[in-house]
Order: C-alpha cells, then structure tokens, then sequence
C-alpha cells in the first residue's frame, strides 16, 4: 500500500470518528420564540437547559450516534431536591402487588394526588387520584410493560419507585411529597435522525419535527 492509499485512509478513519462525535453548546428556538433548549456536548454525555414560557428543566445523561442516527439517554440528575416515601411490607401477595397508600406533604398534610403505573420509558399506563385525606389504594398485577410506581400531585416532586421492589407483595407505602423549586427532565430515551452537521448547525428530525440547533461556543 502506497503512501496516497495510507493517507487517504487515516483521512476517512478521521471523518468518520468526527461523524461518531459531537462537542460543544448548541441551542435551538422555536419559531414563535416561546421555547429554547440548549444542549452541552462533551465526550459521551450531555447536560441540557430547556426553557419555556412559564417553566424551565434541566437534564442529564449520555448519547451515542450511530447509522446516523442520534440516541440521548436522559438518566436522573444528581442532587437533587426530591420527595420520600417510607415502604412497609405486610406479606407476600401472589402474582400481584396489593398497595396501601398515604400521600403527605411535607408538614404532614394530606395532599389529593395521583398514583399508578408507568413503564421504563416513564410513560404513563393507569393513574387513581387520591380521596381528600390523601388515601388510596391499587392492586398492580405482574406485567413486564410496568417499570415504575410513581406518586404525583401538581407543584410537588415525583416519587418514583421501580416496580420490582413491590410485586409480589402487599405493602404500606406512605408519601411525603416536597415542593418543588427545580423542575428536571426525566429519565427517558430520545431517537433523532441527524439531517446536518457542521461546524455551525446540528439539525435533527424527531418524527416529521425538525430542529436547528445553532452552534453557541
């Protein structure tokens, strides 16, 4: 192999590592200028700021690219303010879980929220609300779709708690839920085909959405 063909190689190996890789702050703005999101590449993991009318959120997480396609896998950001729950395990419930629920803010109140399931992409499958004393009450049969039993009311964090911790179970579950002052994005998978690369845009499509993220620094 001549010194061209060495040359020509290291060349396409070294564009194709840069297509694999993305670094730097991008931001996109919506049309109507009503949201903003930007996201912060650095290696294999992402830190993101989304910005809305009334709302922000921050994220977390890691990306891969692959085939042309961008993966971002938001995972729990670290730190953060968050509601608890106490779990006391009565007795073994035989292909099902029996759950006995409390739900509390965190003076002791009791709160009308929802509860039910949800499955490992934290979409929602079945939710109850509470009655006025913060009482209710679920059988959640064994099914693989379920990930996650979560608690919620308006303005308070999640409580989410993996569904393999209570099947097979009857359990008392009591909630304290805490104002929230920071709102963050969820863990979940995002899939963009990447229409455009360069040194000043980064355009996805999720869907038929296209967003031109602007390169910032």
């Amino acid at each position: 192999m001549n010194k061209i063909s060495i040359l020509f190689l290291l060349l396409l190996f070294s564009m194709i590592c840069h297509a694999q890789d993305i670094t730097g702050s991008y931001r996109y703005k919506s049309s109507d200028l009503s949201e903003s999101r930007t996201i912060i590449f650095s290696q294999n993991s992402f830190n993101e700021e989304r910005v809305g009318d009334l709302t922000s959120k921050i994220g977390t997480g890691s990306y891969s690219i692959h085939n042309n396609e961008l993966t971002l896998k938001y995972k729990e950001v670290p730190n953060q303010d968050t509601s608890r729950y106490e779990i006391s395990s009565l007795d073994k419930s035989k292909g099902s879980s029996i759950i006995d629920l409390k739900v509390f803010d965190i003076n002791g109140l009791a709160l009308i929220g929802t509860y039910g399931c949800r499955d490992y992409k934290n979409n929602p499958l079945n939710f109850i609300f509470t009655n006025n004393n913060g009482l209710g009450n679920m059988m959640v049969y064994n099914n693989s779709s379920i990930g996650y039993f979560t608690i919620d009311c308006i303005g308070y964090y999640r409580i989410s708690i993996p569904i393999k911790k209570l099947m097979g179970k009857t359990v008392n579950i009591t909630a304290y839920l805490r104002p929230q002052t920071k709102n963050y994005i969820e863990p979940h998978i995002v899939h963009y085909k990447i229409l455009k690369h360069t040194k000043e845009k980064l355009i996805l499509m999720e869907s038929k959405n296209t967003l031109i993220f602007e390169k910032i620094q």
